[in-house]
């Protein structure tokens, strides 16, 4: 073996990259939540940019509810629109509110999943594979909705990592650690494997 070979640097344990792929899952889940705020936040003040890496249902509903309303300029709407009598603010009022609860319902997996509670990120994962489907059925298949549909299925493949870490670091022993500050090991925490799921 030549010099250069001898230096080694420290591989991570099976615990720090089951570990760290769960915590990549949740931090993906909270990114996700707080781009379709402000996408939606952005929709409702006239802005013209969307940020990809975002819930597309509850985007997707304050969008028809600022439609059926009236809410865009006169130029966005097309000749079908001529005779169309616009509703009133409630509609609008309703669709921000069911928005808002499709996203809590988000927000609420990504706080229950905190202490190992892999049923909460399988919760995420069928939402975000729902929605997926929804925007495909909604949307189609093109050229246009392609960068977004490449951004859920991310989304997708990196909860269902972290749904895989979690559960593969339950049937791990824990490792044993001299730092009970390091995050990756499971001293000075609560193990996985005492913990229960949803």
């Amino acid at each position: 073996m030549g010099l250069f070979n001898k230096q080694r640097t420290e591989p991570f344990s099976p615990h720090a990259r089951l570990a760290s792929r769960y915590h990549s899952a949740r931090v993906n889940l909270l990114i996700v939540v707080a781009l379709t705020v402000l996408n939606a936040i952005l929709l409702a003040s006239g802005g013209n940019s969307y940020f990809l890496f975002s819930v597309f249902v509850p985007y997707y509903t304050v969008l028809m509810g600022m439609l059926l309303c009236g809410k865009f300029p006169a130029e966005f709407y097309g000749e079908e629109f001529e005779s169309f009598e616009f509703f009133g603010n409630g509609i609008l009022i309703a669709a921000i509110v069911i928005a808002v609860l499709m996203l809590a319902l988000y927000v609420l997996c990504y706080v229950m999943s905190g202490k190992w509670r892999g049923g909460w990120l399988v919760a995420a994962l069928v939402l975000m594979t729902a929605d997926t489907l929804i925007m495909l059925w909604l949307g189609g298949f093109d050229a246009d909705a392609l960068t977004d549909l490449i951004f859920h299925v991310w989304v997708v493949i990196c909860l269902a990592l972290g749904v895989h870490a979690c559960y593969k670091l339950k049937t791990l022993p824990p490792e044993p650690s001299d730092d009970p500050s390091d995050p990756f090991t499971m001293a000075g925490q609560e193990s996985p494997e005492e913990d229960d799921d949803v």
